[in-house]
């Protein structure tokens, strides 16, 4: 019987086109992860935990918190995750593209190469992360799916994922800046998305605090 080949195999054996195309596929869907990414870390990490006075409020506050805390998890672990499928368009795909040189060529052709080299970079920082490694058992075990978790393999701090989703945010920038579709720095601007989040939670904090 003839071993059948692995998803990246199969998608090596396309066309430089179109494998250049997938790249700025993933790359164009990067561009909104890294901005919807931001916004949620930024709402996460100003929440006023402490001052909920409101029994109600404060259940529903947590409940926020912890969606949260779930979606920022699954797009950074999306963009991290393994090559399964043909149909994936997740940036592991685009960096395992983008290792043979001509399709980076061709991808930096209509894009900027020092993006691409960046992006590369940081996914392999943010790959490599001891962290990531407990983030991807947190995902798999109580996010993704109802499993019984390795005995080894303590629960992530919640610094754990705003580090490396840190991380993820400037590698799928870059990565789309790479491929041709530069963020305006304004929708990616941490401090902004900080002033958002402050303004949202407001209503909710002490006179003094507001």
């Amino acid at each position: 019987m003839t071993k059948r080949k692995n998803v990246t195999e199969e998608l090596s054996a396309l066309p430089i086109g179109e494998r250049a195309q997938l790249v700025r596929d993933i790359a164009l869907r990067s561009h909104k992860d890294a901005i919807n990414l931001n916004a949620c870390r930024a709402l996460i990490e100003t929440i006023p935990r402490k001052f909920f006075k409101d029994a109600q409020v404060a259940r529903a506050a947590l409940q926020v918190d912890r969606s949260l805390v779930e979606r920022v998890l699954i797009i950074s672990e999306s963009a991290l995750g393994v090559v399964k499928f043909p149909d994936d368009r997740h940036a592991h795909l685009a960096m395992s593209l983008l290792k043979d040189a001509a399709v980076f060529e061709e991808v930096a052709r209509s894009g900027n190469a020092q993006g691409l080299r960046n992006a590369q970079t940081i996914w392999k920082a943010a790959l490599s992360d001891w962290r990531r490694d407990l983030l991807k058992h947190y995902r798999d075990k109580f996010v993704a799916h109802r499993a019984e978790p390795h005995p080894d393999k303590p629960v992530p701090e919640l610094d754990h994922l705003i580090a490396i989703s840190g991380r993820v945010v400037f590698m799928l920038a870059q990565l789309a800046t790479g491929a041709g579709y530069p963020i305006d720095q304004q929708e990616l601007d941490s401090y902004g998305h900080y002033l958002n989040a402050q303004s949202f939670w407001r209503p909710w904090l002490p006179s003094h605090l507001q």
